[in-house]
Protein backbone atom coordinates (compact mmCIF):
# COMPACT_ATOMS: atom_id res chain seq x y z
CA UNK A 1 0.00 0.00 0.00
CA UNK A 2 1.75 3.21 -1.15
CA UNK A 3 -0.72 5.48 0.68
CA UNK A 4 1.39 6.00 3.80
CA UNK A 5 1.26 9.60 5.05
CA UNK A 6 2.24 9.30 8.73
CA UNK A 7 4.99 7.31 10.47
CA UNK A 8 5.32 7.19 14.24
CA UNK A 9 8.50 5.53 15.52
CA UNK A 10 7.68 3.85 18.82
CA UNK A 11 10.96 2.02 19.38
CA UNK A 12 14.58 3.14 19.10
CA UNK A 13 16.47 1.52 16.24
CA UNK A 14 20.15 1.71 15.37
CA UNK A 15 19.65 0.00 12.03
CA UNK A 16 20.14 2.44 9.16
CA UNK A 17 18.55 -0.03 6.75
CA UNK A 18 15.39 -0.20 8.85
CA UNK A 19 15.16 3.58 9.02
CA UNK A 20 15.63 3.84 5.27
CA UNK A 21 12.91 1.24 4.74
CA UNK A 22 10.55 3.12 7.07
CA UNK A 23 11.03 6.36 5.14
CA UNK A 24 10.86 4.52 1.82
CA UNK A 25 7.39 3.27 2.66
CA UNK A 26 6.22 6.84 3.09
CA UNK A 27 7.83 8.57 0.11
CA UNK A 28 6.26 6.37 -2.55
CA UNK A 29 3.75 8.24 -4.73
CA UNK A 30 0.23 7.67 -3.45
CA UNK A 31 -2.64 6.45 -5.63
CA UNK A 32 -6.27 7.54 -5.95
CA UNK A 33 -9.33 5.31 -5.83
CA UNK A 34 -8.75 4.31 -9.47
CA UNK A 35 -5.20 3.13 -8.78
CA UNK A 36 -3.65 6.09 -10.61
CA UNK A 37 -0.49 7.71 -9.24
CA UNK A 38 -0.88 11.22 -7.78
CA UNK A 39 1.95 13.65 -8.48
CA UNK A 40 0.63 16.61 -6.45
CA UNK A 41 3.36 17.56 -3.89
CA UNK A 42 0.65 18.93 -1.59
CA UNK A 43 -0.84 15.43 -1.37
CA UNK A 44 2.43 13.49 -1.26
CA UNK A 45 3.52 14.75 2.12
CA UNK A 46 5.04 12.42 4.72
CA UNK A 47 4.87 13.26 8.43
CA UNK A 48 7.32 11.48 10.75
CA UNK A 49 6.78 11.55 14.50
CA UNK A 50 10.35 10.63 15.43
CA UNK A 51 11.82 9.68 18.80
CA UNK A 52 14.77 11.98 18.20
CA UNK A 53 15.30 15.54 17.00
CA UNK A 54 13.36 15.78 13.75
CA UNK A 55 15.67 18.28 12.06
CA UNK A 56 18.72 16.10 12.77
CA UNK A 57 16.84 13.04 11.61
CA UNK A 58 16.06 14.62 8.23
CA UNK A 59 19.49 16.21 7.90
CA UNK A 60 21.21 12.84 8.30
CA UNK A 61 18.86 11.22 5.83
CA UNK A 62 19.49 14.01 3.32
CA UNK A 63 23.25 13.60 3.76
CA UNK A 64 22.89 9.90 2.97
CA UNK A 65 20.90 10.69 -0.15
CA UNK A 66 23.49 13.27 -1.25
CA UNK A 67 26.30 10.75 -0.81
CA UNK A 68 24.45 8.07 -2.73
CA UNK A 69 22.62 10.00 -5.46
CA UNK A 70 24.29 13.42 -5.57
CA UNK A 71 23.30 16.86 -4.33
CA UNK A 72 20.46 17.33 -6.82
CA UNK A 73 17.93 15.62 -4.55
CA UNK A 74 15.67 18.34 -3.08
CA UNK A 75 15.63 18.45 0.70
CA UNK A 76 12.34 17.49 2.33
CA UNK A 77 10.44 20.30 3.99
CA UNK A 78 10.95 20.40 7.76
CA UNK A 79 7.82 21.42 9.62
CA UNK A 80 7.75 21.90 13.37
CA UNK A 81 4.44 20.59 14.74
CA UNK A 82 4.67 23.11 17.59
CA UNK A 83 4.26 26.04 15.18
CA UNK A 84 0.50 25.89 15.18
CA UNK A 85 -1.95 28.72 15.60
CA UNK A 86 -5.47 28.89 16.98
CA UNK A 87 -7.86 30.90 14.80
CA UNK A 88 -10.96 32.32 16.47
CA UNK A 89 -14.03 33.70 14.69
CA UNK A 90 -14.15 37.48 14.40
CA UNK A 91 -15.76 39.24 17.32
CA UNK A 92 -19.54 39.65 16.89
CA UNK A 93 -19.39 37.89 13.51
CA UNK A 94 -23.04 36.87 13.93
CA UNK A 95 -23.99 40.54 13.65
CA UNK A 96 -22.31 40.84 10.25
CA UNK A 97 -25.10 41.82 7.83
CA UNK A 98 -23.94 39.42 5.11
CA UNK A 99 -23.49 36.49 7.47
CA UNK A 100 -26.79 36.99 9.30
CA UNK A 101 -28.91 37.38 6.17
CA UNK A 102 -27.42 34.47 4.26
CA UNK A 103 -26.92 32.10 7.18
CA UNK A 104 -30.65 32.39 7.85
CA UNK A 105 -31.20 31.08 4.31
CA UNK A 106 -28.72 28.22 4.04
CA UNK A 107 -29.08 27.01 7.65
CA UNK A 108 -32.66 25.83 7.18
CA UNK A 109 -33.01 22.06 7.40
CA UNK A 110 -35.05 19.75 5.19
CA UNK A 111 -36.47 16.25 5.20
CA UNK A 112 -36.72 14.02 2.15
CA UNK A 113 -39.24 11.50 0.91
CA UNK A 114 -38.95 9.03 -1.97
CA UNK A 115 -41.72 8.11 -4.36
CA UNK A 116 -40.46 5.00 -6.10
CA UNK A 117 -42.15 2.79 -8.67
CA UNK A 118 -41.29 -0.56 -7.07
CA UNK A 119 -42.71 -2.61 -9.93
CA UNK A 120 -40.67 -0.77 -12.56
CA UNK A 121 -37.60 -1.00 -10.33
CA UNK A 122 -37.89 -4.78 -9.96
CA UNK A 123 -38.50 -5.26 -13.69
CA UNK A 124 -35.42 -3.15 -14.49
CA UNK A 125 -33.33 -5.26 -12.09
CA UNK A 126 -34.56 -8.50 -13.69
CA UNK A 127 -33.72 -7.25 -17.20
CA UNK A 128 -30.20 -6.27 -16.15
CA UNK A 129 -29.61 -9.48 -14.19
CA UNK A 130 -30.63 -11.54 -17.22
CA UNK A 131 -27.67 -10.01 -19.07
CA UNK A 132 -25.11 -11.28 -16.56
CA UNK A 133 -22.38 -13.53 -17.92
CA UNK A 134 -19.94 -15.22 -15.58
CA UNK A 135 -16.86 -17.32 -16.15
CA UNK A 136 -16.45 -20.68 -14.43
CA UNK A 137 -14.58 -20.30 -11.18
CA UNK A 138 -10.94 -21.28 -11.64
CA UNK A 139 -7.48 -20.80 -10.20
CA UNK A 140 -5.14 -18.77 -12.44
CA UNK A 141 -1.39 -18.21 -12.39
CA UNK A 142 -0.39 -14.78 -13.69
CA UNK A 143 3.19 -13.66 -14.36
CA UNK A 144 3.89 -9.98 -14.96
CA UNK A 145 6.80 -7.56 -15.18
CA UNK A 146 6.90 -4.04 -13.82
CA UNK A 147 8.21 -1.14 -15.90
CA UNK A 148 9.14 1.73 -13.57
CA UNK A 149 10.15 4.05 -16.40
CA UNK A 150 6.56 4.75 -17.48
CA UNK A 151 4.61 5.65 -14.38
CA UNK A 152 4.91 2.26 -12.74
CA UNK A 153 3.16 0.30 -15.50
CA UNK A 154 2.85 -3.47 -15.10
CA UNK A 155 2.54 -5.72 -18.17
CA UNK A 156 1.22 -9.28 -18.05
CA UNK A 157 3.76 -11.75 -19.47
CA UNK A 158 1.66 -14.89 -19.30
CA UNK A 159 -1.54 -16.19 -17.78
CA UNK A 160 -2.75 -19.76 -17.47
CA UNK A 161 -5.40 -21.68 -15.60
CA UNK A 162 -3.84 -24.18 -13.24
CA UNK A 163 -7.01 -25.64 -11.78
CA UNK A 164 -10.79 -25.65 -11.96
CA UNK A 165 -13.27 -25.35 -9.17
CA UNK A 166 -16.04 -27.90 -9.38
CA UNK A 167 -19.68 -26.98 -9.04
CA UNK A 168 -20.55 -26.57 -5.42
CA UNK A 169 -23.62 -26.17 -3.27
CA UNK A 170 -24.94 -22.65 -2.81
CA UNK A 171 -26.77 -21.51 0.29
CA UNK A 172 -29.60 -19.38 -1.06
CA UNK A 173 -30.34 -17.84 2.32
CA UNK A 174 -26.74 -16.58 2.56
CA UNK A 175 -27.04 -15.06 -0.91
CA UNK A 176 -30.25 -13.27 0.04
CA UNK A 177 -28.78 -12.01 3.31
CA UNK A 178 -25.70 -10.66 1.54
CA UNK A 179 -27.81 -8.79 -1.03
CA UNK A 180 -30.05 -7.42 1.72
CA UNK A 181 -27.08 -6.19 3.76
CA UNK A 182 -25.39 -4.40 0.86
CA UNK A 183 -28.43 -2.98 -0.95
CA UNK A 184 -30.98 -2.34 1.81
CA UNK A 185 -33.77 -4.16 -0.06
CA UNK A 186 -36.25 -6.29 1.83
CA UNK A 187 -35.97 -10.08 1.57
CA UNK A 188 -39.34 -10.21 -0.16
CA UNK A 189 -38.14 -7.82 -2.90
CA UNK A 190 -34.91 -9.80 -3.37
CA UNK A 191 -36.80 -13.09 -3.65
CA UNK A 192 -39.21 -11.50 -6.13
CA UNK A 193 -36.30 -10.37 -8.31
CA UNK A 194 -34.26 -13.58 -8.15
CA UNK A 195 -37.20 -15.94 -8.81
CA UNK A 196 -37.98 -14.04 -12.03
CA UNK A 197 -34.35 -13.97 -13.10
CA UNK A 198 -33.29 -16.50 -15.79
CA UNK A 199 -29.59 -16.52 -14.89
CA UNK A 200 -29.67 -17.74 -11.29
CA UNK A 201 -28.26 -21.08 -12.45
CA UNK A 202 -24.97 -19.18 -12.88
CA UNK A 203 -24.68 -19.27 -9.09
CA UNK A 204 -23.52 -22.87 -9.48
CA UNK A 205 -20.87 -21.82 -11.99
CA UNK A 206 -19.39 -18.92 -10.03
CA UNK A 207 -21.39 -17.75 -7.03
CA UNK A 208 -18.91 -15.01 -6.04
CA UNK A 209 -18.88 -13.33 -9.45
CA UNK A 210 -22.65 -13.60 -9.88
CA UNK A 211 -23.27 -12.15 -6.44
CA UNK A 212 -20.82 -9.29 -6.98
CA UNK A 213 -22.37 -8.29 -10.31
CA UNK A 214 -25.93 -8.73 -9.04
CA UNK A 215 -25.31 -6.45 -6.07
CA UNK A 216 -23.75 -3.80 -8.31
CA UNK A 217 -26.70 -3.96 -10.72
CA UNK A 218 -29.27 -3.65 -7.93
CA UNK A 219 -27.41 -0.76 -6.28
CA UNK A 220 -27.00 1.15 -9.57
CA UNK A 221 -30.65 0.61 -10.51
CA UNK A 222 -31.79 1.63 -7.04
CA UNK A 223 -29.73 4.84 -7.25
CA UNK A 224 -31.41 5.76 -10.55
CA UNK A 225 -34.93 5.35 -9.18
CA UNK A 226 -34.10 7.11 -5.90
CA UNK A 227 -32.66 10.09 -7.76
CA UNK A 228 -35.80 10.30 -9.91
CA UNK A 229 -38.21 9.98 -7.01
CA UNK A 230 -36.60 11.94 -4.16
CA UNK A 231 -38.22 15.14 -2.88
CA UNK A 232 -37.03 17.58 -0.20
CA UNK A 233 -39.11 20.03 1.81
CA UNK A 234 -37.99 22.59 4.38
CA UNK A 235 -38.88 22.14 8.04
CA UNK A 236 -39.02 24.46 11.02
CA UNK A 237 -35.47 23.69 12.15
CA UNK A 238 -32.03 25.19 11.49
CA UNK A 239 -28.34 24.51 11.92
CA UNK A 240 -27.07 26.49 14.90
CA UNK A 241 -24.85 29.42 13.92
CA UNK A 242 -23.07 29.21 17.29
CA UNK A 243 -21.33 26.06 16.03
CA UNK A 244 -18.54 28.13 14.46
CA UNK A 245 -15.69 27.46 16.87
CA UNK A 246 -11.96 28.24 16.96
CA UNK A 247 -9.76 25.88 14.99
CA UNK A 248 -6.05 25.09 14.99
CA UNK A 249 -3.64 24.45 12.12
CA UNK A 250 -0.01 24.84 11.00
CA UNK A 251 0.99 28.43 10.30
CA UNK A 252 2.12 27.61 6.78
CA UNK A 253 -1.29 26.03 6.08
CA UNK A 254 -3.12 29.26 6.89
CA UNK A 255 -3.98 32.19 4.66
CA UNK A 256 -5.14 35.62 5.85
CA UNK A 257 -8.59 36.64 4.57
CA UNK A 258 -11.08 39.51 4.91
CA UNK A 259 -14.41 38.54 3.34
CA UNK A 260 -15.46 35.87 5.82
CA UNK A 261 -16.03 35.33 9.56
CA UNK A 262 -12.46 34.21 10.35
CA UNK A 263 -9.30 36.34 10.03
CA UNK A 264 -7.51 33.33 8.52
CA UNK A 265 -8.54 30.08 6.82
CA UNK A 266 -6.73 26.77 6.51
CA UNK A 267 -6.23 25.02 3.17
CA UNK A 268 -5.53 21.37 2.42
CA UNK A 269 -3.82 21.76 -0.96
CA UNK A 270 -2.74 24.28 -3.57
CA UNK A 271 -6.07 24.11 -5.41
CA UNK A 272 -8.01 25.08 -2.29
CA UNK A 273 -5.56 27.90 -1.52
CA UNK A 274 -5.98 29.32 -5.01
CA UNK A 275 -9.78 29.20 -4.69
CA UNK A 276 -9.61 31.20 -1.47
CA UNK A 277 -7.34 33.75 -3.13
CA UNK A 278 -9.76 33.95 -6.05
CA UNK A 279 -12.71 34.61 -3.74
CA UNK A 280 -10.75 37.35 -2.00
CA UNK A 281 -9.69 39.05 -5.25
CA UNK A 282 -13.07 38.98 -7.05
CA UNK A 283 -14.68 42.41 -6.59
CA UNK A 284 -18.18 40.98 -7.07
CA UNK A 285 -17.77 38.55 -4.16
CA UNK A 286 -19.18 40.36 -1.12
CA UNK A 287 -18.93 37.53 1.38
CA UNK A 288 -18.11 33.82 1.50
CA UNK A 289 -18.24 31.09 4.10
CA UNK A 290 -16.30 27.86 4.43
CA UNK A 291 -19.05 25.46 5.44
CA UNK A 292 -18.09 23.35 8.49
CA UNK A 293 -18.31 19.56 8.61
CA UNK A 294 -21.16 19.62 11.15
CA UNK A 295 -23.34 21.23 8.48
CA UNK A 296 -24.33 17.83 7.07
CA UNK A 297 -27.24 17.29 4.66
CA UNK A 298 -29.02 13.94 4.86
CA UNK A 299 -29.32 11.90 1.67
CA UNK A 300 -30.17 8.23 1.03
CA UNK A 301 -26.51 7.79 0.02
CA UNK A 302 -25.04 9.24 3.21
CA UNK A 303 -24.53 12.69 4.69
CA UNK A 304 -22.82 15.45 2.72
CA UNK A 305 -21.24 18.74 3.79
CA UNK A 306 -20.82 21.25 0.92
CA UNK A 307 -17.59 23.22 0.69
CA UNK A 308 -18.51 26.90 0.32
CA UNK A 309 -21.32 29.45 0.39
CA UNK A 310 -20.70 32.65 -1.60
CA UNK A 311 -22.62 35.93 -1.91
CA UNK A 312 -22.10 37.57 -5.31
CA UNK A 313 -23.17 41.06 -6.43
CA UNK A 314 -24.87 41.22 -9.83
CA UNK A 315 -25.94 44.71 -10.74
CA UNK A 316 -28.15 46.03 -7.94
CA UNK A 317 -28.99 42.53 -6.72
CA UNK A 318 -27.07 39.93 -4.73
CA UNK A 319 -26.93 36.21 -5.52
CA UNK A 320 -26.31 33.46 -2.99
CA UNK A 321 -24.90 30.12 -4.07
CA UNK A 322 -23.45 27.02 -2.43
CA UNK A 323 -20.81 24.98 -4.22
CA UNK A 324 -18.51 22.00 -3.94
CA UNK A 325 -14.93 22.12 -5.14
CA UNK A 326 -14.18 18.91 -7.01
CA UNK A 327 -10.70 17.56 -7.70
CA UNK A 328 -9.51 15.04 -10.26
CA UNK A 329 -12.04 12.30 -11.03
CA UNK A 330 -14.05 13.02 -7.87
CA UNK A 331 -17.76 12.74 -8.57
CA UNK A 332 -20.42 11.36 -6.25
CA UNK A 333 -23.29 12.19 -8.60
CA UNK A 334 -26.09 10.46 -6.66
CA UNK A 335 -25.30 12.14 -3.37
CA UNK A 336 -24.71 15.54 -4.90
CA UNK A 337 -27.87 15.23 -6.97
CA UNK A 338 -29.74 14.94 -3.66
CA UNK A 339 -27.82 17.91 -2.24
CA UNK A 340 -28.99 19.98 -5.21
CA UNK A 341 -32.60 18.91 -4.51
CA UNK A 342 -32.10 20.02 -0.88
CA UNK A 343 -30.97 23.52 -1.89
CA UNK A 344 -33.63 23.74 -4.63
CA UNK A 345 -36.21 23.31 -1.87
CA UNK A 346 -34.63 26.29 -0.09
CA UNK A 347 -34.46 28.42 -3.24
CA UNK A 348 -30.64 28.45 -3.27
CA UNK A 349 -28.45 27.61 -6.25
CA UNK A 350 -26.02 24.69 -5.84
CA UNK A 351 -23.02 24.23 -8.18
CA UNK A 352 -19.90 22.15 -8.62
CA UNK A 353 -16.61 23.68 -9.75
CA UNK A 354 -13.40 21.97 -10.85
CA UNK A 355 -11.27 24.99 -11.69
CA UNK A 356 -10.74 28.68 -11.04
CA UNK A 357 -12.05 29.33 -14.53
CA UNK A 358 -15.40 27.69 -13.67
CA UNK A 359 -15.72 29.91 -10.60
CA UNK A 360 -14.73 33.05 -12.50
CA UNK A 361 -17.29 32.37 -15.26
CA UNK A 362 -20.07 31.98 -12.70
CA UNK A 363 -19.15 35.17 -10.85
CA UNK A 364 -18.73 37.10 -14.12
CA UNK A 365 -21.37 35.72 -16.55
CA UNK A 366 -21.21 36.96 -20.12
Amino acid sequence: NPNVFNICTLNYSRSQIKKRQEIGRGIRLCVNQNGERIFDPEVNRLTVIANENYADYIARLQTEYDEEYGTGVPKPEIRNARLRRIIKPKKDFQKNQYFKKNWDKISRKTVFSIQMNNKAFREKCVRELNRIKVEPASISLIRAKADFSERFRADVISQKIVGDRKKHRVQILSIINEIQTTTGLTKQSIINILTRCKTTDLLLRNAEQFLSEAIQIIRNTSAIYIREGIFYKSVNSKFNGSGFKPFEDYENQLIEVKKTIYPSLSFLNLQQKEFIQQLESEEKVLFYLKIPSWFAINTPFGKHSPDWAVLVKRGIKTWLMVFDLLSGAENDSSRQHCVKKHFDALGIQYCQFRSLEDLHKFINPI
